[in-house]
């Protein structure tokens, strides 16, 4: 069940476009061929969570440096 705070079509992180074709193209998106840690995912508001697919930017940054990925969270 998708919230009425949630855009599917949104990182649930960052706001962005997050690319994801699950549901046109299941079978050529990038979001099921690329591991989001699950400590990624509960960075995600609970009711958000799975919702939406996580942008790969966002994975990307989380995976680079975890501690300056959590600290943009908090300042935006």
């Amino acid at each position: 069940m998708v919230t009425a705070d949630t855009d599917p079509k949104r990182c649930p992180l960052c706001g962005q476009p997050n690319n994801c074709r699950a549901e046109t193209d299941p079978d050529n998106c990038w979001c099921h061929r690329v591991r989001v840690p699950q400590e990624l995912i509960d960075l995600v508001p609970v009711e958000q969570q799975r919702q939406a697919c996580i942008c790969l930017n966002c994975i990307e940054s989380y995976n680079d440096n975890q501690s300056a990925f959590k600290l943009s969270l908090r300042t935006e």
